[in-house]
């Protein structure tokens, strides 16, 4: 039965069994905006930086989708192999999220550092505001459903039964993250600050939503994703503290009584 969720339906199917769900047109349109986003947050950087981010996007996109879908299967076990389907499908349940974020961190980096790029930190900072307007906008087709609630802005899925809208609750957080990254990103204080606020603006905000979510509890109350999120929060915390960590002066210098 296809439940209405806002603002799709949670699958909205075209060719037959080679649909495209809700997901799939609010992932494409998110991208597009997210894109949009990032060109006019830098439109006065130097043409080198713009062009680099330019490249960024096809590496950052495809380890986005791998490291979701590898991540999702030891979450769920739903891949089939000679399905090439299977490899993009996505679930309420999972850990696509985190999955991605690791792996299209790791790409990004990776390809930055191949073409010697001095400054990794920076294209991070400056893709995280079109990256969490990209999630707002995916967000609204994401085939989860809200739990059951009495507020009086909950759609009715049958008579007398509602539930808690989570796509419009994620949305509207999403894009408030993504306005206040827009807003930081000229007001840094070091590189690396907008792409570690996104990281824990973006896992704690998901961790609260965890509770709207019909999710099958893993740890005490907390579902999977949400565990994941507690996780990728501290991660980002120790991130932050290695980021910033003071750097030690170097052998032989006053500082450290070596000699000269």
């Amino acid at each position: 039965m296809c439940v209405l969720l806002f603002p799709l339906p949670s699958f909205v199917k075209v060719y037959g069994p080679l649909g495209v769900s809700s997901l799939t047109l609010c992932g494409i349109a998110g991208t597009l905006a997210g894109r949009f986003l990032t060109n006019r947050l830098n439109r006065g950087a130097a043409s080198s930086f713009r062009e680099t981010l330019e490249l960024v996007l096809g590496p950052l996109l495809l380890g986005l989708v791998v490291g979701s879908r590898l991540l999702n299967q030891f979450a769920v076990g739903d891949l089939v192999w000679y399905n090439p389907f299977s490899w993009v499908h996505v679930t309420g349940f999972s850990l696509s999220f985190t999955g991605g974020l690791v792996g299209a961190v790791v790409t990004v980096v990776w390809f930055l550092v191949q073409g010697r790029d001095a400054r990794p930190l920076a294209v991070l900072d400056a893709l995280a505001p079109g990256a969490a307007l990209a999630v707002a906008i995916g967000w609204l087709g994401v085939p989860v459903l809200g739990r059951i609630t009495h507020v009086p802005w909950a759609p009715a899925v049958s008579p007398g039964v509602a539930i808690q809208p989570v796509q419009l609750y994620g949305c509207l957080g999403f894009v408030a993250i993504a306005a206040a990254l827009s807003w930081q990103s000229s007001r840094l204080d070091y590189e690396g600050q907008n792409f570690i606020s996104f990281v824990l603006l973006m896992a704690a905000f998901r961790f609260l939503l965890g509770f709207t979510e019909q999710t099958p509890a893993a740890l005490g109350p907390w579902s999977l994703t949400q565990v994941a999120d507690a996780a990728t929060v501290v991660a980002g915390l120790g991130l932050a503290a290695w980021i910033r960590r003071p750097e030690r002066p170097a052998r032989g210098t006053p500082e450290d009584g070596g000699a000269g």
